[in-house]
């Protein structure tokens, strides 16, 4: 059989070639960007949190985990682009699916070869003041394992840079003008459903202790919960890795790209030589000429502000909702995640519908006042509700009614490494333990009392920070939700204008 035929390993059985079509290309690179998306923009963004709790990592730390996806993505991306115009886009990207697979299981690794989870001062995660403790007891140091979600993360990078690049082209390559617009909006819906399914499913998981068969006396609402933060990667990794065979059975060219290609207008892309030489000469000329290429210059530009917005934001979303009003984690995780599944989704079929009766130039418009709306939009991100007054930091600790123990807490010994935060409702004032609150007295497994720094003896504290009742989160999420609509609505119509604006053979390096 031909170049055009389906199959794998030389085996092009009759039966499989009526899957030769591009409605079924679209299922399966439909398959892969929702579950590469699920993973990176979805579950990594949930468990996040979780992770910086379990492993003992900094905000920096975490930061620079979910940057090593961009900065590696963003290296390999121009080498796909440039080398992979001729090369088998279906075969590369059924590789991208199995890199999936091996990123998924990379990151759970920690979970797998460590030790089981002790919540800070112990399995109830708390300590009584007491006169004679070891002070800050050696506990064993697993920020080690930071580099398993790096290298994770380069596995998922090189994953993805084809995705988005190679798979438009070829959706591009095998569907008719009129069509195309419907294609790309469904492939961009899917891209955009997957960070959603990631958000419920995490936020779900999240509510299930860390440790399989494990036990604690701690519960979802507690402030030192960790949640099986790795389930998801284990049901995206085996997806993935079992759905992979889909893409390696499409041929380089479906049926018919000739045909589309003249109904553009279009010539052949040139044969690329297989000299080194040539190949670095043309890569600077297709660069010279994009960069002189004003219409697509802007058009990048565009599409990189409102992606400072999606991935830059996105990326810590459930832990800034958790944060700035404060929520468990899970349920910063729904709701972040209907907002994004509702925006995203409705704004991408959106785009797709309109797209197909703009023009280019009225697609570019349109798409500049939608990108300044939601700029305008994006102020909504710093609504919050007022900051937890956390006594040690924000606030001083009182005197001790015994001026030679100094503070309130000068005789209890505290641990420095604890942080399990307890609210006293009398002063509103949040204490970073019991122990460091004074407290001697138990009252249940998350309330204490009599505790010298307290408002007074009699005070009960009680598990997590203390809320003041703010009212600004349905505010947040509308805003939001319309700000989703916004950015995700121009998807489809700045894609579109990225094709029609450069030469065949510089498509793949422009996406």
């Amino acid at each position: 059989m031909g170049a055009e035929a389906m199959g794998c390993l030389g085996l092009h059985p009759t039966w499989l070639q009526r899957f030769a079509t591009a409605p079924y290309f679209l299922v399966a690179i439909c398959c892969f960007t929702t579950f590469q998306s699920m993973v990176q923009s979805g579950l990594i963004a949930v468990v996040i949190s979780s992770i910086e709790t379990r492993y003992g990592l900094s905000s920096k730390q975490s930061g620079s985990i979910v940057s090593c996806f961009d900065a590696v993505g963003a290296l390999s991306v121009l080498a796909f682009t440039h080398y992979g115009h001729n090369i088998h886009k279906p075969r590369l990207l059924g590789h991208g699916m199995i890199f999936v697979a091996i990123g998924c299981l990379i990151f759970i690794l920690p979970e797998i070869v460590g030790s089981q989870y002790q919540p800070s001062g112990g399995t109830t995660g708390n300590e009584l003041c007491l006169l004679s403790r070891l002070i800050d007891a050696c506990t064993p140091d697993e920020s080690a394992y930071y580099a398993f979600f790096v290298i994770a993360q380069v596995f998922m990078a090189l994953a993805s840079a084809p995705l988005y690049t190679l798979g438009i082209t070829y959706i591009d390559d095998n569907v008719a003008p009129v069509r195309n617009p419907v294609f790309v909006g469904i492939f961009y819906m899917c891209s955009a459903l997957g960070p959603a399914i990631g958000f419920l499913m995490g936020g779900a998981f999240l509510d299930s202790w860390v440790d399989p068969g494990g036990s604690t006396t701690l519960t979802p609402e507690s402030s030192g919960w960790v949640g099986a933060w790795w389930a998801g990667f284990v049901v995206a990794g085996a997806m993935s890795l079992l759905l992979s065979p889909l893409m390696y059975v499409f041929p380089a060219a479906l049926p018919g790209t000739e045909w589309i290609r003249e109904l553009r207008g279009r010539k052949g892309a040139p044969k690329l030589a297989d000299d080194g030489i040539e190949h670095s000469l043309r890569f600077k000329a297709n660069m010279k000429s994009l960069l002189s290429n004003f219409p697509y210059l802007f058009t990048q530009l565009g599409q990189a502000a409102d992606t400072l917005i999606v991935i830059g934001v996105g990326a810590f979303l459930p832990k800034a909702v958790e944060t700035m009003f404060l929520l468990t984690s899970s349920d910063a995780s729904f709701m972040a995640g209907a907002c994004v599944v509702v925006g995203a989704a409705g704004g991408t079929v959106l785009g797709g519908a309109i797209s197909r009766k703009w023009s280019p130039l009225t697609c570019a418009r349109n798409a500049a006042v939608c990108s300044t709306v939601a700029f305008a939009l994006s102020f909504c991100l710093f609504i919050h509700c007022s900051p937890v007054q956390l006594v040690g930091t924000s606030l001083a600790y009182p005197e001790a009614a015994a001026p030679a123990t100094g503070v309130c807490n000068g005789m209890c010994n505290c641990s420095s490494q604890v942080y399990r935060p307890y609210c006293d409702s009398g002063s509103g004032h949040t204490f970073p333990s019991v122990c460091l609150a004074g407290c001697t007295m138990s009252v249940s497994t998350t309330s204490f009392t009599n505790c010298s720094c307290a408002s007074s003896l009699q005070s009960v504290l009680t598990d997590g920070t203390c809320r003041d009742g703010c009212t600004l989160l349905p505010l947040f999420l509308v805003l939001l939700l319309l700000l989703m609509i916004f950015i995700f609505v121009i998807q489809v119509p700045t894609t579109s204008i990225t094709l029609r604006v450069v030469s065949e053979h510089e498509r793949s390096l422009a996406m």
